[in-house]
């Protein structure tokens, strides 16, 4: 599957879940992704993929974030943790391997990762 093929797919999972301006918000950081994917010698479908989806889990509740946590098995080693700003990357990342079935750890990796660095 290409990367526009992905992306269109991504798409009908985003839609759905995100804000309209959070989803701009990620198709904007996809772009970008994809700009420095080329400066840093990164896997160009791997930097988009990974800007498109890095806020999927960003507008759930509280509420779900910390029951997808739960299912997913996520441990907390500090109270910070479980605040939805940070909260929603590693959801994210589990929510997109669960859902779009993405398996790539370096996207799922950037993913977990993005609120914490």
């Amino acid at each position: 599957m290409s990367i526009s093929d992905q992306t269109g797919h991504f798409l009908t999972f985003l839609k759905p879940r995100l804000t309209p301006p959070r989803l701009q918000h990620s198709l904007g950081v996809m772009q970008v992704m994809g700009e420095l994917a080329k400066i840093y010698r990164l896997d160009h479908t791997q930097a988009m993929m990974a800007g498109l989806l890095h806020d999927a889990a960003r507008d759930l509740t509280r509420e779900q974030l910390l029951a997808l946590a739960e299912e997913a098995n996520i441990k907390f080693n500090y109270p910070c943790e479980r605040h939805p700003v940070y909260l929603h990357a590693p959801v994210g990342a589990y929510l997109v391997s669960q859902e779009l079935e993405v398996t790539d750890r370096v996207i799922l990796d950037a993913i977990s990762t993005h609120s914490f660095v």
